[in-house]
């Protein structure tokens, strides 16, 4: 999973670039050239679809092969990214882009959540654990390159497919 680990971290950089330019776009020209916009809103769709399937199976490798317990906001965050590998695998089948305010939806909850975690021990009322039953929510499992844990992994997927999914949705002079 060290692989997943890079690639979260070499994907920081990009979702700055990007999360900026979604904000500068509707003030001024995009920061990036039109080639890459056009590729983005192209496939932005099978970009997103790409990090859903390292999401989910990641997951599923950190519960299932790793043995790591998954706590409650765990699986919270993957009700919101599980069902995006079928709407999104259905929506590329189908060309129909139509459903990505819904899939905007669902991401926008996940990283909510996904966020909640990220900062939960860092919180004054941070808790020992989510329920009494359940799995503490801050306990950390792996630390990649001494930052990278698996809430932070959650974290940028959720980043990466909005970004993916909003420049699907973006408006050219050429659309109806």
């Amino acid at each position: 999973m060290q692989i997943v680990a890079f690639f979260t971290l070499l994907s920081i950089p990009a979702i700055i670039l990007l999360i900026v330019d979604q904000f500068v776009r509707g003030k001024y020209n995009s920061l990036l050239p039109s080639a890459i916009v056009t590729v983005l809103r192209t496939y932005g769709f099978v970009f997103a679809l790409i990090v859903v399937i390292f999401a989910t199976f990641g997951s599923l490798y950190f519960s299932e092969i790793a043995g790591f317990a998954p706590c409650t906001l765990c699986w919270y965050q993957r009700i919101f990214m599980y069902p995006q590998l079928l709407l999104i695998t259905l929506a590329l089948i189908k060309k129909d882009r139509s459903i990505a305010p819904y899939l905007f939806s669902l991401t926008g909850i996940g990283l909510l959540v996904a966020l909640y975690q990220l900062l939960l021990p860092y919180l004054p009322f941070n808790t020992v654990s989510c329920s009494t039953t359940a799995v503490s929510c801050t306990i950390e499992y792996v630390s990649y390159f001494g930052f990278i844990t698996i809430p932070l992994m959650s974290f940028i997927s959720f980043v990466l497919v909005g970004i993916f999914i909003s420049y699907t949705m973006i408006r050219t002079t050429t659309d109806n």
